[in-house]
């Protein structure tokens, strides 16, 4: 039996325009507050997430958990903490196939070739970055030590900061 509480008629004014007067305030906070679900709600969503407070059971143990395709039995590869888990997982889910179509049970892919590529293309757009800047710099005619020190070259001051993090 599903059990459903309705807001107290005291909770609206019927104002069509929605103003929310000091009337209604009160009239609200009175409604909060003779309400033992309203109070049973606050107390929950205080001290747990509302993702959690508001999870309906009864779905989650209703939710079919079952899958349609099985996978052999095959070890993950192990970034251990390295910081490459997307080029990881990525090189995982196309293992799969790739084994499949060489018909082999143990197959790799070189996360050291892929990494080595994705330094390489970031580094290029850090020096491509750079020349940008030179390029205006030098193009509206400021001297690049003051253009450095300029508001508007800041944001390109950071890919001299940090240019892992491009």
């Amino acid at each position: 039996m599903t059990q459903t509480q309705t807001r107290p008629a005291a909770a609206t004014d019927g104002d069509p325009s929605g103003a929310l007067t000091a009337d209604t305030m009160h009239n609200l906070q009175a409604a909060f507050g003779g309400s033992s679900a309203y109070r049973l709600a606050q107390n929950a969503i205080t001290r747990h997430s509302v993702d959690d407070v508001a999870l309906n059971h009864r779905v989650v143990f209703a939710a079919d958990h079952t899958f349609s395709t099985v996978l052999d039995d095959w070890a993950v590869t192990d970034q251990k903490q390295t910081g490459r888990c997307w080029m990881f997982a990525g090189l995982n889910l196309l293992r799969f196939s790739a084994r499949q179509k060489l018909s082999v049970k143990e197959f790799e892919f070189s996360q050291n070739y892929l990494m080595f590529w994705d330094k390489l293309e970031r580094a290029n757009y850090f020096f491509e970055a750079i020349i940008l800047v030179i390029t205006v710099a030098t193009f509206i005619g400021v001297n690049l030590a003051r253009f450095v020190e300029q508001p508007a070259a800041r944001l390109d001051v950071k890919l001299l900061v940090g240019p892992n993090d491009i």
